[in-house]
């Protein structure tokens, strides 16, 4: 027969345990009480999409250098390039995504602003905006002066959204339209995806 001295150690010990069962379920959620109040007392920043580009109420219009200096008015904050961009480069990579994807869907000229991005951040080329867009051959609506024409509205979201980081192709440098390229170089790269008319590829 247990003792009263052993049932009284064994009463403390159980609600020694139930205590420290019931603190950690409190940090820890387990089977999803207060789960919500975890999430909620945790600060975790919203991820952004291109829409903080064109609100003036931004977080990220605060946003400071490494050297300190604030960010201007002229300048766009680029998740997809990790720094600042300029709106002059907002305006043309709109127009580039105009000139050479308006009849595409959203995903289909957001891609094409992609492309223009990753290849900003490849070293086998320029390492602007501009540069790599008026890199000689690059894109059709440079040769063609469609670059010149004026973005429309979804344009402008697309490449907002590109500059923020979203990238349909998955890192693709080049695309195409198979219907309607000669080129026989451009059709021998490696392939990563198809998205409207457009082939994606490496």
């Amino acid at each position: 027969m247990v003792s009263r001295r052993c049932r009284k150690f064994l009463v403390i010990l159980q609600c020694w345990t139930m205590g420290l069962f019931l603190w950690q379920a409190s940090i820890y959620p387990v089977l999803g009480q207060g789960a919500s109040n975890l999430h909620a007392s945790r600060s975790e920043p919203k991820i952004l999409t291109y829409e903080v580009f064109v609100n003036n109420d931004s977080p990220l219009r605060n946003i400071s250098r490494k050297d300190n200096a604030p960010v201007q008015e002229s300048q766009i904050v680029s998740r997809s390039l990790g720094g600042l961009v300029s709106k002059a480069d907002l305006e043309l990579l709109s127009r580039v995504i105009y000139g050479e994807a308006r009849g595409e869907n959203f995903e289909g000229q957001v891609a094409v602003g992609a492309v223009v991005l990753n290849r900003v951040k490849n070293p086998q080329f320029p390492k602007t905006i501009r540069d790599v867009i008026y890199q000689a051959g690059a894109f059709t609506a440079v040769a063609d002066h469609q670059i010149h024409l004026a973005p429309d509205s979804e344009a402008y979201r697309a490449a907002e959204a590109a500059l923020s980081g979203l990238d349909p192709t998955n890192g693709a440098l080049y695309y195409y339209n198979p219907r309607i390229a000669t080129d026989r170089w451009i059709k021998s790269r490696p392939v990563i995806k198809r998205i409207g008319n457009h082939t994606f590829g490496i």
